[in-house]
C-alpha cells in the first residue's frame, strides 16, 4: 500500500585535464597523477531533517482526515446506537420511530412457549448446546425472543418464534431442539388467550402506570477468558444472576434476534473489506530522505607510429584530450487520499544538471616512391572514484485508523466463523415502570454480557419514556408483534462562518434499528437460560443412563413383562421396558426410601405375577400394607399375627418335611436362631444339645429321622423345650455364675416365645401346612409382633421351610419360575453383621446369615425367586445383593447407602449421586443380560384393584358359635366312631352357619372358616394312626389337646391358678380338707365361667332342623361331658410336668367323686 514517501538524489561526475609536464609543452599525458575533489554535502541534523518534515502531512490535511475518521467510526463502532433516543437541543443528531407497518401488525407466525423447568447434563456443555439450539433457528429464519417477566416475586421464562408463515413448524423446530438437547426440561406451547395476554403486556395499549420505560441495550456479549480456561458455564454470566439482582422488582425484559440472511453476511463482509482496503494507507505515515554525492576522474594516453618503407613513406602523430564534468539534483513530492466522495491530491519537482567536454588533433604526412613502414604504440591509463550517501526516515503512525483497522478486523473475523452457525441482529429490550428500574435492569444485564471480546468494547443505551410518549408508544408497538423498532437518524454537520454564525446541515440519513450483529456463538450468551434455580424457574441436572434393552437379549427373552417406559433426564419416554419373567427365579433386589415408590413397584410385579398365574408368599414385617391391598384376591391366603379377621399365623420350627433329614432340619433351625439372636460362648452348643434331647423326648431316633415312640406332640414346641435346655444348662460342667448368664439369655428368651402372640404363634405342634405357605397366594403380616428378633425368628423359619418344602417337591433342576417370595424389611433376617471374630465365639451371626443367604440362592434351581426389599442396602448382607439378577433400585437419601449399591449396578460417580434424586416411581434397573443400568418409571400407578370392596369384619360372637358347633360336631364325631368324616362333616357344617340363608349374622370371614378347616386337617393328618386303627382313646386325648389349641383355652387356665390345696399326689388318701374343698368349687366356678366365654356349642349335636345356641353355654348337650373331660387332661398334663404338680389331680378326683360333671347334678341350676 502506499506511504507518503520521497526519495531525493545527487551525483556529480567531473573528468580533469592532467597538468602538462616540463618538456613536453603541455601535450603529453601524464600517466599518472591527478587530486581528486568531492563537493561538500548536508548533514542530516540540518536540511536533511527539515526537508523530510515537509514532506508529511500538515496540520490541515489532518485535520481533514480526522474529520472523515470521526464518521467512519461512528458506524465502526457503532456510535450510532446511542443516538437513537429522542435527541436534545445540543446533539448532532436527531432520532424518529417509524411508525410499524400494518402487514407487520399480526400474530398469526407467533409461536410462543413458557419453560418451568431446565434439566442439565453435568458432563455436556450446556453452552454449546445452546449453540445447535439457535443456529436450527437461524437457518429456519425469522425472529427468535426470549421473554423473561417478573411481577416481583416469581419470573415466567419464555422463548418465542415469529415467521412470516404457519407459527407451528418454527414453533415444534424450538420445542424439539430444546427437548432433544435438553431433556427432561418442561416446556408448554402457549394457547391463543394466553399468548396474546403476554404479548398485550409488551405492547402500548392496556392500562400502566404513567412512567412506564423502555430502555433497549445494544452491545456484543463474549464470555470472559477466565471462564473459559476453567471451563466454567457462564458460571459468572449466568441469567440467573440478573433475575437474583432484579429480586423484588416489576420488569419484563425482551430479547429479539433476527436472523441474519447469508447474503446479508456477505455484504456486509464485503463493505467493511472495503472500507479497511480505504483506511489502511493512513495506519501508518513514512518518509525517506536522501542524498548522494560522488567524484570520478578517468586519465587515459596512447601513442601509435607507424613507419613504413617502401616505394612511399608517410609519418603521422596525434594526441587528444577529454575531459567532462557532471552535476545533477532531482526533488520529487507527492501525496493523495480520499473517503465518502472526498479526495486531497497534491505534488511537486526540481532538477538541474551541467556538461562540458574540450578535444585536440595534429599530424602530417610525406610521401616517396618506395616507403617502409614500422609502427609502435603505448598506452597508460589510471582511474578512481570517490563518493558520500546519506539518508533519513521518518515513521508516524495515526492511532486512530489502527484502533479502527483492528476493530474492522474483528467484525470481519466474527462474520467468517459466523458462517456456521449464522448471525443474528440482536437487542435487549427493558419494560419497567420507573426510569430508576430500567437504569437499574439495563446496567445489570450490561455488567453480565461484557467479556473480552474487542468487537465491541462498550454498551449502548437508549430509552423511551414519558418525556416523550409518542415515540415510546410506537417502541412498545414493534415489540408487542417482536420487531425491532425502526428508527430514522439524521447525522447533522455544524459549520460557522466568518461572522461566528453557526448552521446544521444533515451530514447523513440513514433509517437503523438498535440491534447489533451477534454471531451464532455469541447468542447464548445474550440468551442464556438460568443455570441455577429462580423464583418461578426449577434449574435441575441429571445424569444420563442408558436408554435402550438389547435387541439380543429381547430375542431370548420367552416370558417378558412390561415393567414401564424408559426415563431420561425427568422426563417419562415412549421406550417400554421389559423384564424376563424367568429371571425372577434368580432372585431380585429392591430398594428405596420410603415414599420412593417400592410398594407400588412391588404391587404391579406381583400383579404381573398373577397374570402370569405364579403363585407369591408375602412376608411382610411392618406396615401391613399387603393384607389391605390384596385382600380382595381371590383364594389368597392372609395370616396375621395377632386376633383379626384374618388367619392366625401358626407354626412350629421343630415341624418338617418327610423327605428332609432330623439333623438337617436341626442344623437350620439353629442358623435361624443364630442369626436372630447374639450367641456366645458356648450358647450354641447348649442350643443344639437341647434341640436334639428334645425331639429325642419325642420318640424321635436322630440316626435314622423316624419317629419311634409316640410320646407327646409329634413334634416338640418351644413349650418343650423350656424344661429340656434348663435341665442341659445344669448339667453343663460350668460355673454357677456362667450358668446363670446362660439361662438368663437363653431361656428368657425361649419363655418369651410360649407367650402372647409368640405363644399363639409357635404353641401348637403342627403348623399351617407348606402346600398353603408355599404354593398358594399367601401374605403372612408380622405387623403386629412388637420384637425385632421374634419378626426375624418368624421370618427365618419360613424360609428354612421354602426351602425344604422346594428340596422335596422339585423335580428337575434349573426349573422355571413357580414361586415368588417377597421379604419385606429383609435387614429383620438378612441383616448385615460384622466381619470380625472372636476367640469366644467366633462370628455365629454373620456365619448364620451367610448360610441363609446361601439358603436363598441355592433355591434359584428348583423355581423359586425371592424378592429381597428393604429401605437401605447398607442394612442388608452383601452377599444377598451380589446373588440378585435384577436390582431395582429407587430413591436412596443416604451417600453410604447410594455407594454400596452403585458399585453393585457398575455406575459411575455422577450415576451413584443421581441415585438420590429420583423421582418417585422411578428405578435404576439392571438385569442380567443387560448392558447398562437403565432408569424406568413404572408404568401403572397401583389402582388398589385388589383391595376388598369392605374391610372383613371379626364378630366375636360369631366366631365362638361357630367354634363350639365345630367342637361338639367334632367330638360327637368321634364318639360315634365317624373320625374319616370329620372333615366333610365341617365343611358341612360352616356352610350352614356361614352361607346359607340360615347362616349366623354378621357373616364369619371366609378366612377364618378356612382357618377352622385348616386346624381341623392338621388334626386329623396328625392322628392318621389312631383313626385307622379306631384308637377312640388315643383319639379322644388328642382332640383335647386340639380344644386347648384350638380355644387357645391356656391363657384361661393361667388366669385362675389353683392355689391353696396339696400339690403331693396319694393314692392313699385322696380327700380334701372342707377348706381345700370350698377352694376347689370355687376354682371351678370361675374356670368354668372363663371357659364358657369361649366354649358355646349348640344346644344339640344334631338338630332337626337350624342350629340354636342356649342362653346357658352349660345347657349344651354335650357341654359338662367335655368340660370334665378337658379339666381331665389339663390335670394329667400338669402331673407330667418335671415338678408334678398334683393341685389339679386332687381337684378333679373331688369334684368326679361328687359326680358333679353329671349333667343331671346341674338341671335346674343357672
Amino acid at each position: 500500500m502506499p506511504n507518503n514517501a520521497t526519495s531525493t538524489g545527487t551525483s556529480h561526475r567531473a573528468a580533469r585535464r592532467p597538468q602538462p609536464s616540463a618538456g613536453n609543452g603541455g601535450g603529453s599525458p601524464l600517466p599518472t597523477g591527478g587530486k581528486r575533489t568531492i563537493q561538500p554535502m548536508a548533514t542530516p541534523d540540518s536540511k536533511q531533517q527539515k526537508k523530510a518534515k515537509k514532506l508529511l502531512m500538515d496540520a490541515h490535511q489532518l485535520n481533514v482526515l480526522q474529520n472523515d475518521l470521526r464518521i467512519v467510526g461512528v458506524y465502526v463502532n457503532s456510535r450510532h446506537l446511542e443516538m437513537l433516543s429522542p435527541a436534545g437541543k445540543d446533539c448532532l443528531y436527531t432520532s424518529v420511530v417509524d411508525k410499524l407497518d400494518p402487514l407487520q401488525c399480526n400474530r398469526t407466525g407467533i409461536a410462543v412457549y413458557q419453560i418451568t423447568k431446565l434439566m442439565y447434563n453435568e458432563e455436556e456443555n450446556s453452552y454449546e448446546k445452546l449453540v445447535s439450539v439457535y443456529s436450527a433457528l437461524n437457518s429456519f429464519g425469522g425472529v427468535t425472543a426470549l421473554i423473561l417477566q417478573s411481577d416481583g416475586n416469581s419470573v415466567r421464562l419464555y422463548l418465542c418464534t415469529n415467521t412470516s408463515g404457519n407459527s407451528r413448524i418454527a414453533g415444534e423446530l424450538l420445542s424439539g431442539n430444546l427437548k432433544g438437547h435438553f431433556p427432561g426440561c418442561e416446556i408448554t406451547q402457549l394457547s391463543e388467550p394466553e399468548k396474546n395476554t403476554l404479548l398485550n403486556s409488551c405492547g402500548p395499549k392496556g392500562s400502566f402506570p404513567a412512567g412506564r420505560t423502555v430502555r433497549s441495550l445494544s452491545m456484543i456479549p463474549s464470555r470472559r477468558e477466565e471462564e473459559l480456561q476453567k471451563d466454567r458455564e457462564l458460571s459468572a454470566q449466568g441469567c440467573e444472576k440478573f433475575i437474583d439482582a432484579m429480586n423484588g422488582h416489576k420488569y419484563t425484559l425482551v430479547i429479539l434476534s433476527q436472523c441474519v440472511s447469508p447474503d446479508a453476511m456477505d455484504d456486509c463482509r464485503e463493505g467493511l473489506e472495503n472500507l479497511y482496503t480505504c483506511l489502511s494507507p493512513y495506519a501508518k505515515e513514512t518518509v525517506s530522505y536522501g542524498e548522494n554525492q560522488s567524484d570520478t576522474v578517468n586519465y587515459s594516453i596512447s601513442s601509435n607510429i607507424n613507419y613504413s618503407v617502401g616505394r612511399s613513406i608517410s609519418r603521422s602523430f596525434g594526441t587528444s584530450h577529454t575531459a567532462s564534468i557532471s552535476n545533477g539534483r532531482s526533488y520529487n513530492r507527492g501525496s493523495g487520499y480520499g473517503m465518502f466522495n472526498m479526495h486531497f491530491n497534491s505534488g511537486s519537482g526540481t532538477s538541474s544538471s551541467t556538461s562540458s567536454s574540450t578535444g585536440t588533433n595534429q599530424g602530417y604526412s610525406t610521401g616517396e616512391s618506395t616507403s617502409e613502414a614500422m609502427g609502435s604504440g603505448d598506452s597508460q591509463g589510471t582511474g578512481s572514484s570517490v563518493g558520500s550517501n546519506s539518508s533519513l526516515t521518518i515513521n508516524r503512525d495515526n492511532k486512530a485508523v489502527q484502533n479502527l483497522l483492528s476493530k474492522l478486523e474483528e467484525h470481519i473475523k466474527r462474520i467468517n466463523m459466523s458462517q456456521t452457525f449464522g448471525m443474528w441482529n440482536s437487542c435487549c429490550y427493558l419494560i419497567t415502570d420507573d426510569v430508576a428500574t430500567a437504569n437499574m435492569g439495563t446496567s445489570t444485564l450490561a455488567a453480565l454480557l461484557a467479556g473480552d471480546s474487542q468487537a465491541a468494547p462498550r454498551a449502548y443505551c437508549n430509552q423511551w419514556d414519558a418525556t416523550n410518549v409518542a415515540e415510546r408508544e410506537k417502541v412498545l408497538e414493534y415489540l408487542e408483534y417482536l420487531h425491532h423498532p425502526v428508527i430514522d437518524l439524521a447525522i447533522l454537520e455544524e459549520t460557522t462562518d466568518a461572522s461566528g454564525n453557526r448552521t446544521r446541515s444533515v451530514f447523513q440519513k440513514e433509517k437503523v434499528t438498535p440491534a447489533m450483529m451477534i454471531s451464532g456463538k455469541e447468542i447464548p450468551t445474550l440468551m442464556a437460560l438460568p443455570r441455577k434455580s429462580v423464583p418461578g424457574i426449577v434449574v435441575d441436572s441429571m445424569a444420563e443412563f442408558g436408554r435402550n434393552i438389547p435387541e439380543k437379549w429381547k430375542k431370548k427373552v420367552k416370558r417378558p413383562i412390561l415393567f414401564g417406559n424408559v426415563y431420561h433426564m425427568g422426563q417419562e419416554e415412549k421406550t417400554q421396558t421389559f423384564l424376563d419373567l424367568d429371571t425372577f427365579a434368580s432372585h431380585t433386589f429392591i430398594c428405596g426410601a420410603s415414599g420412593s415408590g417400592k410398594s407400588n413397584t412391588t404391587y404391579n410385579l406381583l400383579e404381573k405375577m398373577i397374570e402370569n398365574k405364579i403363585p407369591f408368599l408375602v412376608i411382610e414385617p411392618a406396615k401391613g400394607e399387603y393384607k389391605i391391598e390384596f385382600a380382595g384376591l381371590p383364594n389368597v391366603n392372609i395370616f396375621t399375627a395377632d386376633e383379626s379377621p384374618y388367619r392366625l399365623l401358626q407354626m412350629n420350627p421343630f415341624e418338617f418335611s418327610s423327605g428332609i433329614h432330623i439333623r438337617e432340619h436341626l442344623d437350620q433351625v439353629l442358623q435361624v436362631v443364630s442369626a436372630c439372636w447374639p450367641l456366645y460362648g458356648a450358647m450354641p452348643g447348649l442350643l443344639k444339645k437341647a434341640f436334639e434331647q428334645v425331639y429325642i423326648d419325642h420318640g424321635w431316633d436322630l440316626e435314622h429321622s423316624e419317629r419311634i415312640v409316640e410320646k407327646g406332640s409329634r413334634f416338640p414346641t418351644f413349650q418343650d423345650l423350656v424344661p429340656v435346655l434348663e435341665r442341659i444348662i445344669d448339667h453343663s460342667p460350668y460355673s454357677a455364675q456362667t450358668k446363670g448368664d446362660y439361662k438368663g439369655a437363653l431361656l428368657n428368651r425361649i419363655s418369651s416365645l410360649c407367650n402372647g402372640f409368640e405363644g399363639q404363634i409357635f404353641g401348637c405342634s403342627s403348623g399351617i401346612p407348606d402346600r398353603t405357605l408355599f404354593n398358594e397366594n399367601t401374605i403372612v403380616d408380622l405387623s403386629s409382633i412388637g420384637s425385632d428378633e421374634t419378626r426375624s425368628l418368624i421370618m427365618g423359619i419360613l424360609i428354612i421351610k421354602l426351602r425344604n418344602f422346594r428340596k422335596t417337591a422339585s423335580t428337575q433342576p434349573n426349573s422355571k419360575l413357580i414361586h415368588v417370595t417377597v421379604l419385606e424389611e429383609a435387614h429383620n433376617i438378612l441383616k448385615r453383621c460384622s466381619q470380625e471374630t472372636n476367640v469366644e465365639s467366633g462370628n455365629v451371626q454373620g456365619a448364620a446369615v451367610g448360610n441363609l443367604c446361601r439358603c436363598i440362592a441355592e433355591m434359584r434351581s428348583a423355581g423359586e425367586g425371592f424378592l429381597i426389599i428393604d429401605q437401605s442396602p447398607g442394612a442388608v448382607d452383601p452377599t444377598a445383593i451380589k446373588n440378585t439378577a435384577i436390582k431395582i433400585v429407587m430413591r436412596l437419601p443416604a451417600k453410604d447407602d447410594c455407594q454400596e449399591v452403585g458399585a453393585s449396578l457398575s455406575l459411575k460417580e455422577e450415576q451413584i449421586r443421581e441415585l438420590s434424586r429420583l423421582d418417585v416411581g422411578v428405578a435404576a434397573i439392571f438385569h442380567a443380560g443387560w448392558t447398562d443400568t437403565l432408569l424406568a418409571k413404572m408404568g401403572d400407578i397401583w389402582d388398589q384393584r385388589y383391595r376388598a370392596k369392605a374391610a372383613p369384619v371379626l364378630n366375636k360372637g360369631v366366631f365362638t358359635k361357630v367354634q363350639g358347633a365345630v367342637v361338639q360336631l367334632m367330638y360327637h364325631n368321634l364318639l360315634e366312631g365317624q373320625a374319616k368324616s370329620i372333615y366333610m362333616d365341617v365343611q358341612e357344617l360352616l356352610n350352614i352357619l356361614c352361607k346359607e340363608s340360615s347362616a349366623l349374622k354378621p357373616t364369619l370371614p371366609r378366612s377364618k372358616q378356612q382357618e377352622m378347616l385348616d386346624e381341623v386337617q392338621i388334626y386329623l393328618e396328625n392322628n392318621q394312626q389312631f383313626i385307622r386303627a379306631n384308637s377312640f382313646k388315643d383319639l379322644q386325648r388328642t382332640f383335647l389337646d386340639f380344644i386347648f389349641d384350638f380355644l387357645r383355652l391356656d391363657s384361661v387356665m393361667r388366669i385362675f391358678p389353683l392355689e391353696g390345696v396339696n400339690k403331693k399326689f396319694d393314692l392313699m388318701d385322696t380327700k380334701l380338707t372342707p377348706k381345700e374343698t370350698r377352694i376347689v368349687l370355687r376354682w371351678e366356678k370361675d374356670i368354668r365361667s372363663g371357659i364358657c366365654r369361649y366354649l358355646y356349642m349348640p344346644e344339640e349335636c344334631e338338630p332337626q332342623k337350624a342350629y340354636r345356641w342356649p342362653l346357658n353355654p352349660t345347657d349344651s348337650e354335650c357341654f359338662w361331658m367335655l368340660y370334665g373331660k378337658m379339666l381331665k387332661r389339663y390335670a394329667t398334663k400338669m402331673m407330667l410336668r418335671k415338678d408334678g404338680d398334683a393341685r389339679y389331680a386332687n381337684a378333679l378326683d373331688y369334684l368326679n367323686s361328687i359326680k358333679f360333671f353329671q349333667p343331671s347334678a346341674h338341671k335346674g341350676k343357672r
